[in-house]
């Protein structure tokens, strides 16, 4: 049986958030805390400032549309490589090389599908690829992209560690393509959102099919003025090498409310517990994918793990908890064990990527929740 979360806990929270928009953390944010225990289910959504600083801003509520950053990489991209494992289509253990024909007989082409997931591949973190290009998406931006980072040197040995790569998530995002014979937006709205009846609330929003609605584009809450671009961006990709894949790509490009995030995040934690949520992906897939790959290493398959020191989750979660964070300010973190799901939501990047509050922020928030909900049930 469903309940709100008592006055106490929204109390401390909205204080915090209320708090954060005074110091100029984020212009706007939406959060959901969802605890499913043993005990008792709770619930809170909620919603806080404005999505500009200027005049042409409005409240941020149920429909604002977040440019969600990273969090594609296991929302969208590692979902997506589950179902293809499960139909066969993929193996972990496949290299690389079979997909790329430039890397047969190289190096790189002995990496894994396991290794690109793990973020244990050898590929460095990030090339700004995009200062050689004009801000204008073609196929042929793309490709060629694709194929600098097929012919970039690894900088240490697979399995020696974990490296987030964005670099290795945008090829996962074309072997998916390459595999599935279907756009990446395509394929993961008919495999994963149609299902859950997510389709109109968490999505890639492809360059191409973009019209000027202005109707429409108030309900995005923007991001950065772009120098590269030479303007705000809006219901428009921050990152740019996505924007140059046209709006679609395995590291960036998802976009969500925070029903549609949230109600996701929540299946995921329900499917990995064993009640399952997707058809299309086994609980047994589910549970391997939110392991650990290396005992000593901080990630899961797509998935980050609280690290020890430091961690944007904060001290309370358990070990073997998952999450992301996303470069726009976004994040979601699972607590298997509690039975929790925290998603937030937010542009702090608006105006500028140089504001790093957020950072002090994350941590703040998750241990808030936790210190509420570890008080409720002693």
């Amino acid at each position: 049986m469903k309940k709100k979360v008592d006055n106490q806990v929204a109390i401390q929270v909205n204080k915090l958030f209320f708090q954060a928009l005074h110091e100029r953390v984020f212009p706007g944010a939406a959060m959901q805390i969802k605890l499913a225990g043993k005990s008792e289910n709770i619930e809170l959504n909620e919603f806080y400032g404005r999505t500009d600083y200027d005049s042409y801003g409005s409240d941020v509520k149920v429909d604002t549309i977040f440019d969600l950053a990273s969090l594609t990489k296991p929302l969208a991209t590692t979902l997506s490589i589950m179902v293809l494992l499960e139909s066969n289509q993929l193996r972990l253990t496949d290299r690389i090389g079979s997909i790329f024909d430039q890397l047969k007989g190289k190096r790189l082409g002995e990496v894994t599908i396991l290794h690109l997931l793990s973020h244990s591949s050898g590929l460095p973190a990030y090339k700004p690829y995009f200062i050689n290009y004009k801000p204008q998406p073609t196929k042929e931006a793309k490709m060629r992209i694709i194929n600098s980072i097929v012919g970039t040197e690894q900088i240490y040995q697979p399995e020696k560690k974990c490296l987030y790569s964005d670099l290795g998530f945008i090829l996962l995002g074309e072997i998916i393509e390459r595999v599935s014979g279907e756009s990446l937006d395509n394929f993961f709205t008919k495999q994963i959102c149609d299902p859950l009846g997510l389709s109109q609330d968490i999505f890639f929003r492809p360059l191409k099919t973009i019209r000027n609605d202005q109707k429409d584009i108030l309900r995005f809450a923007p991001t950065e003025y772009c120098r590269w671009r030479g303007k705000m961006l809006r219901g428009i990709v921050h990152d740019e090498h996505c924007y140059l894949f046209g709006g679609v790509s395995g590291h960036a490009g998802l976009f969500g409310t925070l029903k549609g995030v949230s109600h996701l995040c929540f299946a995921i934690l329900r499917h990995w517990q064993g009640e399952k949520q997707f058809p299309y992906i086994s609980i047994e897939l589910m549970k391997k994918f939110l392991r650990k790959v290396y005992p000593h290493q901080g990630w899961c398959m797509g998935f980050d793990t609280p690290s020890r020191q430091g961690s944007s989750s904060g001290k309370y979660l358990s070990a073997d908890s998952v999450g992301h964070l996303g470069f726009t300010g976004t994040s979601f973190w699972l607590d298997k064990t509690k039975g929790l799901s925290m998603v937030m939501l937010t542009n702090r990047v608006h105006p500028t990527r140089y504001n790093l509050k957020i950072r002090a922020f994350r941590p703040l928030f998750h241990n808030t929740v936790l210190e509420q909900i570890i008080n409720k049930s002693t």
